[in-house]
């Protein structure tokens, strides 16, 4: 292996990965509990602290 590389790199991405997508669906989750209609896209980001 070459030194400085992380063997668990594409694991740890992946976990990052999936936390990122659960904390975009809780979003939605509770945006159509609190107003009972599906957010757009720009409200999401506005949520999740995506800019534009």
């Amino acid at each position: 292996m070459r030194p400085g590389h992380d063997r668990d790199a594409p694991a740890q991405l992946r976990r990052d990965t999936d936390a990122q997508l659960l904390g975009k669906l809780a979003t939605i989750r509770d945006w159509i509990a609190e107003t009972g209609e599906s957010p757009s896209v720009r409200q999401i980001g506005e949520r999740v602290g995506l800019s534009r």
